[in-house]
């Protein structure tokens, strides 16, 4: 994963950084949350415990930015992959 930092204005209380490793369990919570409240699931594909495991490696060449709340809690994600098709459904 890279290592970079953007310089963006947010809202106070709002942060926003490159996701690490060490952040997969609150990319992959934040997913599920979101997930258990659609109307329709079939509206949001979320990410495998493959897919994860494979974005979130210091190998990787994934890039996933997050948005955190003043608590430390991630609000949003954008990610930036190095091969969509390996996400894409078949």
């Amino acid at each position: 994963m890279k290592d970079t930092q953007p310089q963006v204005a947010l809202p106070e209380g709002l942060t926003l950084r490159c996701l690490t490793p060490d952040d997969r369990a609150l990319h992959k919570t934040m997913s599920e949350n979101i997930v258990a409240t659609l109307v329709s699931p079939v509206m949001l594909i979320p990410m495998t415990d493959a897919e994860y495991d494979e974005t979130y490696t210091e190998q990787s060449e994934d890039v996933v930015y997050g948005i955190l709340d003043a608590e430390g809690r991630l609000v949003a994600t954008s990610s930036l992959l190095h091969n969509v098709v390996d996400y894409a459904a078949n």
